[in-house]
């Protein structure tokens, strides 16, 4: 059984970012997820509320960060890409400060996606979220403007999953990850798109979201037990 609690994180400039801790029955996880969502993607599509589930199951307690910049948030949508990240960033820090400051985690990940990826990207190169965090990146935006610059300057662990259909998906970019950065882990499922699903196939789409969490338990089982052992 889970239990929730809505609170709001204080930004820098004052104002409040709303979030949901999920715990398991008596609280304390060994480690916490941050998990930020897409800009129509929200927390009860499959592969949030999913990730939301195996994170539960595997013993973190989960966060789920509640911004406000879906297509209706125009002023957002006119930013250049960057300072889109950056916007993100000031909630997704206020968050995780909020949260740290009255639970501290030595193990801490992040997982994103679509836009959700900006924000923990831009956080791990700025230095506002926690270095010795990892992450995973769902369906990212590979082709935007500064993303995959700023990606690949990352020394953080990362699962990385995206589609070959995918609108954001940049083969250029994904084969400067296989050459050269052993950090960051790829599955790459043919002709699925931003949903990582495979257009009129159900049957396949169930197979690719198994496959998926698949690797992603994977990730985090090993990716934590690395982290205690140091």
């Amino acid at each position: 059984m889970a239990q929730s609690k809505m609170n709001n994180a204080q930004r820098k400039d004052g104002q409040l970012v709303p979030y949901t801790l999920i715990q398991r029955a008596g609280g304390g996880g060994r480690a916490i997820c941050f998990i930020c969502p897409g800009s129509s993607y929200s927390f009860d599509r499959p592969l949030l509320y999913y990730s939301t589930m195996l994170m539960l199951e595997q013993g973190l307690d989960v966060v789920h960060v509640h911004y406000s910049y879906g297509s209706d948030n125009t002023d957002y949508w006119m930013l250049p890409p960057r300072k889109r990240g950056a916007l993100m960033l000031q909630d997704v820090e206020a968050v995780v400060r909020h949260v740290l400051a009255d639970q501290p985690r030595k193990e801490i990940l992040f997982i994103g996606k679509s836009i959700g990826t900006l924000p923990i990207v831009s956080g791990f190169g700025e230095s506002m979220l926690p270095s010795e965090a990892s992450a995973i990146l769902l369906t990212p935006l590979l082709n935007q403007e500064g993303f995959a610059e700023s990606l690949l300057a990352c020394k953080q662990n990362m699962y990385l999953v995206t589609g070959t259909a995918d609108h954001y998906y940049h083969s250029e970019t994904i084969e400067q990850i296989r050459d050269k950065h052993a950090n960051i882990e790829l599955d790459i499922v043919p002709n699925a798109d931003h949903s990582l699903e495979i257009p009129f196939d159900t049957t396949v789409s169930l197979e690719t979201l198994q496959q998926v969490f698949s690797g992603i338990s994977r990730f985090t089982s090993d990716t934590l037990r690395s982290d205690n052992s140091r």
